[in-house]
């Protein structure tokens, strides 16, 4: 199963539950999971090929609701204030009932 668009299809039992089963990835790509009541862990290992850092982003949603005189958005945001990516919700120009609806009560 690929919920929530994760990266990484697993079962119904997951499939990096354990350190043993820690499912690979690359560095410099985006990698989504997803944590849920059934399956609280999953983990991921990695290779560097020199030593060094590595900077772990651990991004959430976070909605913050169009009005009828302003823009929302939709943000993929880290703790640290980093934001991966934005979506505009746009606010409506203009409200129009239908005469039907106006009359109908």
């Amino acid at each position: 199963m690929k919920a929530q668009g994760e990266s990484y299809e697993e079962t119904g039992n997951g499939t990096n539950n354990t350190m043993e089963t820690a499912s690979e990835v690359s560095l410099d790509e985006l990698h989504k999971g997803q944590i849920a009541l059934n399956e609280n862990k999953d983990y991921y290992k990695f290779t560097m090929e020199a030593s060094g850092s590595i900077n772990l982003h651990i991004y959430h949603e976070e909605i913050t609701k169009a009005t009828a005189t302003a823009d929302g958005k939709i943000e993929q945001k880290c703790e640290c204030g980093d934001i991966f990516s934005t979506t505009i919700i746009y606010y409506p120009e203009r409200n129009d009932l239908s005469e039907i609806l106006w009359h109908g009560f």
